[in-house]
C-alpha cells in the first residue's frame, strides 16, 4: 500500500500531520517508523558524531500513537 500527501514544508506541525493522516489511511499506526534522518524528526547528538536521536515534540506525538521512531545509522564515509 502507498500513501502520499503533499506539503509545502517540513515544519514540525506538517511532519506530525502527515504521519497522522497516514495512520488514519492505513487504519492504525505502525509499530516503528524510520524517519531517514529528517531534521524535523531528529536532532544530531553532537557535531563530531553523526548519530541522531528523535526530538522531544516528535517523540511525544509518537507516544500518543503508541509507536516509535528509530533514526537510521549514519552512513559510513
Amino acid at each position: 500500500m502507498v500513501f502520499a500527501y503533499g506539503y509545502l514544508d517540513e515544519r514540525q506541525s506538517a511532519w506530525c500531520d502527515r504521519h497522522r493522516r497516514a495512520f488514519e489511511y492505513f487504519g492504525e499506526a505502525s509499530q516503528m517508523i524510520v524517519p531517514d534522518n529528517a531534521s524535523t524528526a531528529s536532532n544530531q547528538i553532537s557535531k563530531t558524531e553523526r548519530a541522531r536521536e528523535v526530538n522531544r515534540e516528535y517523540a511525544e506525538f509518537l507516544e500518543y500513537y503508541r509507536t516509535a521512531a528509530v533514526p537510521p545509522e549514519p552512513e559510513a564515509r
